[in-house]
């Protein structure tokens, strides 16, 4: 880069750094607010607190036994930062928050990767995303959904460099590496459709996928990508046997994103989405993301809009649940591409920015409150103290139990297992039947069950208990303790 292309750049880039500046001191404040209330958010904290617990960081701990659905990237992170700081919801939301703003970097250079001769597409694409409030609750968060977005962009954003640049493969394989240790191979899926789709589109650019797999640089990253990524695999399957494989990848990828059977499973929940997102922001920017191969006449062009139709596509057929924050993996992409067409397409760069500010504060929500955020909601901390009651009683020869087929409460199963558990396996009960089949299972006679029940479904339960006896009561969560009939 020249001297005189590194001026044009500085300001922008600047400009840019001040926005994630702001963003980062205005969400930061608010880390330490309210409490964890999000089912998978007790997941995150169960299954990093689960490595000091169990005094093993090979193996992810579900309830106290080994899981195979997420991997430990994420969890081993969050586990240093409960080590490191006292305050429990600051630890869980430290890493998602520090990867949302490494995201909002990443989409600037994405937005830069598309449009090098339009810095100002930089901050622009910073603007728009930051204006999702998407982005700010899963970053205020103890989610894994940031980081998994982070990956994906930044493995895209060095794929397009490397494209011209082939030391940003080294980038691509790390990125994708990572990426897949930290949710799903999101990433490393997209770098493989986007090599197919090279020589596809071949009659639209010069860039050869011959040239690009003899390249030295592209060979290395190759082994250094697939190391990265398998060897985690390898070793939950040393350890754990082929049932790694049949959760990791049969029931939670295949057996969630292979396509229904039918016309009656199709699901379009993610158009609603992005429009509960922001109307305002993304319809233009769908618009901006079909418009870059006029743009931007570069493979890349037809990368992009390629890999949205075939995300839209999956959501749409998948046979399994599918949810909101998936979004969060395609909303860089289009803010972008809406950065690099107002980029593009306004005459005066020094006007694409305050454009895309005031985009984003009349389409979006850039600063959101805590409440707005919903942080302040105490649905699982209010049943604390009685899920600690509860923890400290528990005796080696009784079965800690709750109840799963009513859901009145709402108090979520990691809640459970990491509040009440002291270090047991819970056995969720999905009807009062279940009781007594676990009993016969077992072989054992009148066994002790000590568990955690709202009233109504204690009720369903007391054919099946003798000696029962409530220990206490909160907000209708009901502490109780039983001998099965004999």
């Amino acid at each position: 880069m020249s001297s005189s292309s590194s001026d044009r750049v500085a300001l922008p880039v600047l400009l840019a750094f001040g926005v994630v500046l702001v963003l980062a001191v205005h969400y930061g404040s608010m880390l330490h607010v309210g409490t964890i209330s999000h089912w998978d958010e007790y997941f995150t904290l169960e299954r990093s607190h689960g490595f000091s617990l169990h005094s093993d960081w090979f193996t992810v701990y579900t309830n106290h036994r080994p899981s195979f659905v997420k991997p430990p990237l994420h969890y081993w992170l969050t586990a240093a930062a409960l080590a490191q700081f006292d305050d429990l919801e600051f630890a869980l939301r430290f890493w998602p928050f520090l990867l949302g703003l490494a995201l909002l970097g990443a989409t600037g250079l994405l937005a830069h990767a598309l449009a090098p001769g339009h810095p100002y597409a930089i901050p622009a694409a910073i603007l728009i995303l930051a204006a999702s409030s998407l982005l700010w609750r899963h970053s205020t968060s103890a989610l894994l959904d940031t980081g998994a977005a982070f990956f994906l962009t930044l493995a895209i954003a060095a794929f397009i460099l490397a494209m011209r640049q082939p030391r940003w493969w080294y980038v691509v394989a790390l990125a994708a590496g990572l990426g897949a240790l930290q949710k799903v191979p999101a990433a490393m899926v997209a770098v493989a459709v986007f090599l197919v789709l090279v020589p596809l589109s071949a009659r639209f650019h010069d860039v050869s996928l011959r040239l690009i797999v003899r390249n030295v640089h592209f060979r290395i990253s190759l082994l250094l990508g697939t190391a990265v990524f398998l060897w985690w695999p390898i070793l939950q399957t040393v350890l754990h046997g082929p049932r790694f494989i049949r959760s990791a990848y049969g029931r939670e990828l295949v057996g969630r994103f292979a396509p229904s059977g039918g016309l009656a499973d199709v699901e379009m929940q993610w158009w609603q989405w992005i429009l509960r997102d922001g109307a305002g922001l993304w319809i233009p920017a769908i618009a901006a993301l079909f418009l870059l191969p006029f743009l931007v006449r570069r493979p890349e062009a037809f990368l992009l809009p390629l890999a949205a139709v075939g995300f839209a596509l999956m959501l749409t057929l998948a046979s399994g649940m599918t949810y909101e924050r998936y979004m969060l993996l395609v909303l860089p992409i289009l803010a972008a591409s809406l950065g690099v067409a107002m980029a593009r397409m306004i005459p005066w760069q020094g006007l694409v920015v305050p454009a895309a500010l005031l985009l984003a504060f009349w389409a979006g929500a850039p600063l959101q409150s805590a409440e707005s955020l919903r942080l302040t909601n105490d649905s699982q901390s209010q049943y604390r103290p009685l899920l600690e009651d509860f923890a400290r009683a528990l005796r080696d020869d009784e079965t800690p139990v709750y109840c799963g087929w009513s859901r009145r409460l709402g108090v979520v199963p990691g809640a459970y297992s990491y509040h009440a558990s002291n270090g047991r396996s819970f056995t969720r009960l999905g009807t009062p039947d279940d009781l007594v089949v676990r009993t016969r299972q077992r072989g054992a006679a009148g066994p002790l069950y000590r568990g955690l029940c709202d009233a109504a479904e204690l009720d369903d339960l007391r054919p099946y208990l003798e000696e029962l006896e409530v220990i206490a009561e909160l907000n209708g969560l009901l502490h109780w303790r039983g001998r099965i009939v004999r």
